[in-house]
């Protein structure tokens, strides 16, 4: 299905892009001149700059900088893990000193 919907997709583009061109040579002007010129421009830039990019260098520091991410993402979840468990142990320690001295104080006669 997705497959059907690519092919029609790229034949009803083709099919305009003929079509634009046929009527650009019979009117014997280009077609929004100005716009397409600026995207021209935009393209080239865009090409100089891929041209450019040092691949590796970009890779290197999005992978650095996704493990950056990952490793305080472990740490963050560390922290809360340690916490419930700080908070569980309290709890139960507050608890046994309770009963330690309530068994402590002698019981009151009369």
């Amino acid at each position: 299905m997705a497959l059907g919907i690519a092919i029609a997709v790229v034949a009803m583009l083709l099919g305009g892009f003929i079509l634009l061109t046929s009527f650009e040579q019979k009117k014997g002007a280009r077609l929004l001149a100005p716009l397409r010129a600026r995207l021209d421009v935009y393209a080239k830039e865009v090409a100089r700059m891929v041209r450019t990019i040092d691949v590796n260098a970009l890779a290197y520091t999005k992978m650095k900088t996704l493990f950056m991410h990952l490793v305080h993402e472990v740490a963050h979840g560390t922290l809360i893990v340690v916490r419930a468990l700080e908070r569980t142990l309290t709890s139960a320690v507050r608890t046994l000193r309770h009963k330690k001295e309530s068994q402590d104080i002698p019981p009151k006669i009369g």
